[in-house]
Order: C-alpha cells, then sequence, then structure tokens
C-alpha cells in the first residue's frame, strides 16, 4: 500500500541504493586509475593486458585507465 510515509521512505531508499552505486563506481574508477598509473612505472601502459598490443592513443585519451582493445572488450573477454 502506498502512503505518503511509504513513499517518502521509497525514495530514500531509491537515493540511498544510487549514491552506493555512484560510490562503488567512484571507488573502481580509483583503483583503475592507481592500477594505470603503476602500469605506467612498469612500462606496461597503453598495452592490452589480454594481448600485449598497443591501446590507440584515441581509446586512451577517452579511458586513460584503459587495459584493453575496444573488439577485446566488446567481445566478452576480460569483462568483470
Amino acid at each position: 500500500q502506498f502512503d505518503e510515509d511509504g513513499g517518502e521512505g521509497d525514495t530514500m531508499a531509491v537515493e540511498r541504493e544510487r549514491d552506493r552505486v555512484l560510490s562503488e563506481q567512484a571507488r573502481q574508477i580509483v583503483e583503475d586509475i592507481d592500477a594505470a598509473l603503476r602500469r605506467i612505472e612498469t612500462g606496461d601502459y597503453g598495452y592490452s593486458i589480454i594481448s600485449t598490443r598497443p591501446i590507440p592513443r584515441e581509446r586512451l585519451e577517452v579511458i586513460p585507465w584503459a587495459t584493453e582493445l575496444v573488439e577485446e572488450r566488446v567481445g566478452g573477454i576480460g569483462r568483470r
């Protein structure tokens, strides 16, 4: 049954879940950036972790922490 209190509670639950998801996404991006910085230090940055082929500059400009080629990502290989 929907009432004013229930509706407000539901809205708050949705907002909390949204905040949790956004927080998790932000945490994952920070981890990915840290991993990219480590790859810079080791000389592995800019190369696919799947095929070791170079990742195009255009992709790295859009997603600097990319670890695989678009075709590797789209093909489902290396998905999280």
